[in-house]
């Protein structure tokens, strides 16, 4: 009885969205695909019974070899026309129109992102922010770092062009 009472106790955490926290330069080893983009289409999907959220991007600057000018990543949770809802705890949402800084694995995850998602920032004010609040800026020497004073987007679009270059 005691055993049982433990675990509906540790449920929530248990059931709690967790990843470990990434640096950068693991974010960037890790990201299949990496670019800036517009959000242009945020659509709900059922795929085996579950709704998938997709958004759809436009490329405006590939930091990975891309093809493509627009690309599709499917985040797991979303509501269907039906009524179902799934909401995922920290599953980033999108809207329309918004400018995002993506790092994203190719394949099938909850979330696409790199670290759930860390690898995330979206542009606010000139500033590219991570889900936390935190900026994504350049140091004296120029080097890509996170929660530093920012840095203009197009600087750090060439940083991290430079940063990507290897896998393009």
């Amino acid at each position: 009885m005691k055993r049982l009472l433990m675990v509906l106790l540790m449920l929530p955490f248990l059931l709690a969205t967790t990843y470990n926290d990434l640096s950068l330069s693991q974010m960037i080893e890790r990201a299949d695909l990496a670019f800036f983009g517009k959000v242009t289409v945020v659509r709900t999907e059922e795929r085996f019974g579950d709704p998938w959220t997709v958004v759809t991007f436009d490329i405006t600057t590939a930091l990975t070899s891309l093809e493509q000018k627009q690309v599709d990543l499917a985040f797991f949770g979303g509501s269907l026309p039906s009524g179902r809802t799934l909401t995922v705890n920290l599953m980033p949402n999108f809207s329309p129109g918004e400018e995002v800084l993506i790092f994203a694995y190719d394949g099938d995850f909850y979330s696409p992102l790199v670290g759930f998602r860390q690898g995330l920032w979206r542009l606010q004010n000139d500033l590219f922010l991570d889900e936390e609040g935190r900026r994504l800026s350049l140091d004296d020497k120029g080097e890509l770092v996170r929660d530093g004073l920012g840095a203009d987007p197009a600087s750090l679009l060439d940083a991290l062009s430079r940063a990507f270059g290897g896998r393009k």
